[in-house]
């Protein structure tokens, strides 16, 4: 497996996790959530590292790769690969500071708050496995 292909398989898994954590209805009573807020949260905050740095490392490692398979989406991929370099850590910490402040107390207001912040990191999780799945085949062909 190249270095490349080792992201798809695991970026593809978080997506669909992402995409259909979404989708319950109801929380075990007796589960560790009741919250869906913050279960979604949680989930969210807890996977964006990992995603968005494997991301950006494939940006950088693949620059010359995708440059040469198509210019304007290398440009595109690596204006959004900068933009989560310069704002990833903002977002989480964010996402994390709102989400332990509805822990403590649970308002109306707090969880507008923190979802906010999580749509936020949904983008830029949605956009980075958009790009990675996009680009695949280009960044692993051989020639």
């Amino acid at each position: 497996m190249t270095k490349t292909n080792r992201y798809v398989p695991v970026l593809l898994l978080v997506a669909c996790a992402l995409t259909f954590a979404g989708c319950a209805t109801a929380l075990a009573p007796s589960g560790a959530y009741t919250d869906k807020t913050l279960y979604d949260a949680d989930l969210v905050i807890s996977t964006s590292y990992s995603v968005l740095h494997s991301f950006v490392t494939f940006e950088y490692t693949n620059r010359a790769t995708l440059q040469a398979a198509n210019p304007t989406t290398a440009v595109a991929i690596k204006a959004a690969a900068d933009n989560v370099r310069l704002n990833s850590r903002a977002w989480i910490a964010s996402a994390m500071a709102l989400r332990d402040a509805y822990k403590t107390n649970p308002t109306t207001d707090g969880a507008s708050k923190l979802t906010a912040a999580i749509a936020i990191l949904q983008t830029a999780l949605s956009q980075a496995t958009q790009y990675l799945v996009q680009t695949e085949p280009a960044a692993t062909a051989t020639p």
